[in-house]
């Protein structure tokens, strides 16, 4: 973009700041001058939208738009748009007063570099390697004839990060499905059989049903089930090909299976293993393993009728031929970096520290993680995963700065870390590498927030999980969540898969905001900025802004507890809450409940906005509800064929029910409404 009449220091501020650019979306950039009499129009959807929210909310917006834009390229670790995301928190924490905590190289006027003290906010990690593929090729010969494959996601094959890659060349023995499973007397190979020099072609997933209603479903799960058992896993084949001496494989994609995984082909990033096989792994489409194994029967036999048999167990026979695999992987280190910045405190309470993080890395072109069809084929560029996240943080960072800076001089206020992760997609670990390597000690560390995908929230709803990893860290936080103006469903244990478990594991306290509604452009190419709710995300914002500006403050902070401790503590709440349930209706005249059913149901469910239904908060160990299925999150919506309206009906329907009762309830999970019957015991 060109600023007109504009200086060098005012286009560097708004192409660093995109304070509304990139947001508005508009010619809001100085265009060239025109007459006094004509005037920029002064309404407009967008424009009018900003216009009536907060300051707030439109420098949220600016964040938000600018992280999820396609020039940070999805935000993948490795990246150049990575790179940029990164600068761009840096540039706002500098903006905000937040202090560097680690070693940095300083360019000095003469040019040169020295490494100063507190001059830098990266903090880097080992993130294993990358693998970028040079070349690779594939062809049959056999009966005295050629034939060539052509490599690409949409073409006839890959070349997948499960191999080392190399040249192998070598006779092409089809074995099945490549698997060795003793628990169902199933085994791709016979007795004695070596791939020594040879090159092994197998069929993915595992044997499946071929009729019925649980057609392309596993045979090795019970019916009705979907998924597969961890036989059909990549690591199981290739483990049992090397066993076997094999110098490179070909994976197929099943005709006939239930898996929408089927027509997709696996890239360099896509998959790896931690122990690679020593040789070129190549996956191929269905159709291109229908012309080799044509080829390679001379016409006798067919894919499907191959896939067939192994689903049997039985072997091929009539295959043969020639496989040429050709692949040069160039393999370098990978590093990834954290962006840590520090609100020092003041006092007393200086030196214990409150972390507020949020992952800053997503899935670049749906390299790997992706829920997509055409996976790799399109940008993900991760506004609520995880744009949202780190424009929350950058939101409590400017205000906790302001306040601190505020503060009077005698104030005790702990030490606030900033810190925008990497390679949560990967597995938590940049969180994990920091939880190992923090700022002091860890135990100096009092409670750890974390931000994941706040911005597409369902009735307002948004979830704060890890209320009770601290010792009466729930009662603490009953008055800041109720001045929310946001339905906050709060869970006790430190639930959801994001960086905040790295810290839970090593004994620190929690909290985890999320939407508490799952939507279905997770991890797909469809995760775009304008489907993002600014205010409500700004509303989360501000929820873990109050909450650590008051636990900033706190004399004594809450102490730690287990998973164990939690679950005690869960039982006993149970219990008190199914006995309160109970005496309510006996209070109105019915007898007292003689069976129990096991759920800790969510009293809150029945405020407005809400579906309705008793929503199970969680469910008792050993009891008959734990017995039938049931699990947190689920909502009974029927009960006996009746219709259920909420949690306090509870007590009603079992001060009618008697021990050894069959009740047939109408539970949806998930969106999907099933049928669970619960036989109720006596209390």
């Amino acid at each position: 973009m060109i600023l007109l009449n504009a200086s060098a220091s005012a286009r560097r501020a708004a192409s660093i700041g995109g304070l509304g650019l990139l947001a508005l979306g508009t010619s809001a950039l100085a265009a060239p001058r025109q007459a006094d009499d004509v005037q920029a129009p002064s309404t407009g959807p967008i424009r009018d939208a900003l216009q009536s929210v907060s300051e707030d909310v439109q420098i949220y917006n600016d964040h938000l738009t600018i992280l999820a834009s396609p020039w940070m390229e999805g935000r993948l670790p490795g990246t150049r748009g990575m790179e940029l995301a990164k600068e761009y928190m840096e540039y706002y924490f500098r903006q905000y007063g937040l202090k560097a905590p680690y070693d940095g190289e300083v360019v000095q006027p003469d040019g040169t570099s020295l490494v100063e003290a507190e001059a830098s906010f990266r903090q880097p990690f080992d993130l294993g390697e990358s693998a970028d593929l040079v070349r690779g090729e594939l062809e049959f010969e056999g009966g005295g004839q050629r034939l060539g494959f052509e490599r690409g996601k949409s073409a006839d094959f890959t070349v997948t990060g499960l191999g080392e890659g190399g040249e192998a060349k070598g006779d092409m023995v089809f074995v099945g499905y490549g698997i060795d499973n003793e628990d169902q007397n199933y085994s791709s190979y016979a007795e004695g059989e070596t791939l020594e020099g040879k090159i092994a072609v197998m069929l993915r997933f595992e044997p499946f049903r071929e009729g019925g209603s649980d057609a392309g479903k596993s045979l090795w799960k019970r019916a009705g089930r979907s998924g597969w058992t961890s036989y059909a896993g990549f690591a199981h084949k290739l483990e049992q090909a090397a066993k076997l001496g094999a110098a490179g494989v070909v994976i197929i994609n099943t005709p006939g299976v239930a898996d929408r995984r089927a027509g997709a082909l696996y890239g360099m990033n896509n998959v790896s293993l931690a122990n690679p096989f020593e040789g070129p792994v190549l996956h191929m489409s269905t159709d291109a393993g229908r012309r080799l194994i044509e080829r390679a029967s001379g016409g006798a036999t067919t894919l499907e009728e191959l896939t067939s048999k192994a689903n049997a167990g039985e072997p091929a026979a009539g295959i043969s031929g020639t496989l040429d695999l050709d692949v040069l992987i160039d393999r370098r280190p990978l590093s990834a970096e954290n962006i840590v910045a520090v609100l020092p405190g003041k006092g007393s309470l200086a030196e214990e520290k409150i972390v507020i993080g949020a992952h800053l890395d997503h899935l670049g072109m749906g390299d790997f993680g992706s829920r997509d069809r055409a996976a790799g084929m399109k940008l993900h560029p991760g506004a609520d995963d995880n744009a949202t996240g780190c424009a929350g943080i950058l939101h409590i960072a400017k205000r906790m700065a302001r306040d601190y800076a505020e503060a009077p001089a005698d104030a005790d206020l702990r030490t606030i870390v900033f810190i925008a992760f990497s390679a949560e997609e990967s597995g938590l670990i940049g969180a994990a590498h920091y939880a190992e390597n923090p700022l002091g000690s860890l135990g100096s560390h009092k409670l750890m927030m974390n931000f994941d995908m706040i911005g597409r929230m369902t009735n307002s709803r948004v979830k704060l999980s890890g209320t009770w990893t601290a010792d009466g860290l729930g009662e603490f936080l009953q008055p800041i969540v109720e001045r929310s103006p946001l339905t906050v469903v709060q869970e006790r244990r430190a639930g959801g898969g994001s960086d905040h478990q790295m810290f839970y594991r090593r004994r620190v306290p929690v909290l985890f905001s999320i939407i508490a509604d799952f939507h279905g452009d997770y991890h797909t190419s469809r995760d775009v900025s304008p489907l993002i709710n600014r205010v409500e995300a700004v509303h989360a914002a501000n929820l873990f802004y109050d909450i650590a500006t008051e636990y900033a403050k706190l004399p004594e902070t809450f102490p730690y507890m287990s998973g164990r401790d939690i679950q005690r503590k869960i039982k006993a709440a149970d219990e008190a809450a199914e006995s309160e349930a109970d005496e309510e209706p006996a209070r109105a005249g019915p007898v007292r409940a003689r069976v129990r059913l096991g759920i800790r149901p969510e009293y809150n469910a029945d405020e407005e906005g809400r579906p309705p239904g008793i929503l199970v908060g969680s469910v008792s160990e050993g009891s008959p509800a734990e017995a039938a299925g049931l699990k947190g999150g689920d909502r009974i919506v029927k009960w006996g064929g009746k219709d259920i309206e909420g949690a306090r009906q509870l007590g009603e329907v079992l001060s009618s029910a008697e021990p050894g009762d069959k009740v047939a309830l109408g539970v949806v999970r998930d969106g999907e409404t099933i049928e669970i019957e619960v036989t109720l015991v006596g209390r």
